[in-house]
C-alpha cells in the first residue's frame, strides 16, 4: 500500500493557522511516524493515521484557535435610518485579528421613506485575550465579546449573529 500524506479538512485548517515552523515540524512528524509504522499498521489507512497524529499533536501542544473567526451581521433600524452591518474576522498573527467592517445604510427622509443606499467600509485590528475571551480593537478600544455557543458577538451594545465560519 503506498504511503499517503493526505490529511483531513480539520488537519488542513489547523495547518493553515499554524506558523511555518509548526507546519514543517508537523509534516515531518507525520511522515516520520507513517514511515516507522507503515509495516505495523498496514490495515489502517494512512489518512486515518495522519488524522490521529494531528489530533495527538494538537492535544499535546495545547494550541487551539478560538472559534471566533467568521462573518457576523447586525441589522438595525431607527426613526432616522436602516442599517446592515457586516464584520468579517480573520486571523492576522498570534492573538491579533483583522476585522473587515462593511455597512450599508439608508437615511429615512422627512416623508418617512428610505433614501439612497450608502456604504462605508473600515478595517480594524484587534487583539484577543484567551484568558478573558475578550477582543479589544486597537484604535478606539472597542470591547468585543463572543458567545460561541449561540454564534453571537457583541461590539459595545451592538449584537451580531454569526452567519459564516471561516
Amino acid at each position: 500500500m503506498p504511503t499517503s500524506t493526505a490529511i483531513s479538512p480539520v488537519a488542513s485548517l489547523y495547518l493553515r493557522r499554524s506558523s511555518l515552523a509548526e507546519r514543517r515540524f508537523f509534516n515531518h512528524l507525520i511522515k516520520s511516524i507513517m514511515e516507522t509504522f507503515k509495516n505495523k499498521f498496514k490495515s489502517i489507512p494512512s489518512s486515518t493515521l495522519a488524522i490521529a497524529v494531528m489530533l495527538f499533536y494538537a492535544s499535546c501542544t495545547g494550541i487551539t484557535e478560538p472559534p471566533i473567526t467568521g462573518t457576523y451581521v447586525n441589522l438595525a433600524g431607527s426613526e432616522a435610518s436602516i442599517a446592515n452591518d457586516t464584520l468579517r474576522i480573520e486571523p492576522d498573527h498570534g492573538n491579533s485579528y483583522k476585522l473587515f467592517r462593511s455597512t450599508g445604510f439608508r437615511l429615512i427622509g422627512e416623508d418617512g421613506k428610505p433614501g439612497e443606499l450608502q456604504h462605508e467600509t473600515e478595517i480594524w485590528t484587534a487583539v484577543y485575550d484567551p484568558s478573558t475571551q475578550v477582543m479589544t480593537e486597537n484604535r478606539n478600544g472597542k470591547v468585543i465579546t463572543f458567545d460561541t455557543s449561540a454564534g453571537m458577538m457583541t461590539v459595545g451594545k451592538r449584537k451580531y449573529k454569526r452567519i459564516k465560519n471561516d
